[in-house]
């Protein structure tokens, strides 16, 4: 499994625990993410929304356009 497909996966809960966060900053610190590819992935999983949710809780120094691209799918699938 990737770094990308484990953040996705790591961020596709409801109840996002201390131990996810913790997991997920181990892979910030081992990897260099490709983010274009965290997105694709949420989205093709159609579970962009709960993975923005759970990446907002963390100042883990996401790049701006991949937060707007988030959020932009968030705002979309609520209307």
């Amino acid at each position: 499994m990737t770094p990308e497909d484990r953040v996705v996966r790591l961020c596709t809960r409801q109840k996002f625990t201390d131990q996810h966060r913790a997991s997920l900053r181990v892979i910030f610190e081992e990897h260099s993410l490709n983010w274009d590819a965290v997105f694709k992935t949420a989205q093709a999983h159609a579970v962009s929304p709960l993975v923005y949710a759970n990446l907002q809780k963390e100042d883990l120094g996401i790049p701006d356009r991949t937060l707007d691209r988030f959020k932009s799918a968030q705002i979309h699938n609520i209307f």
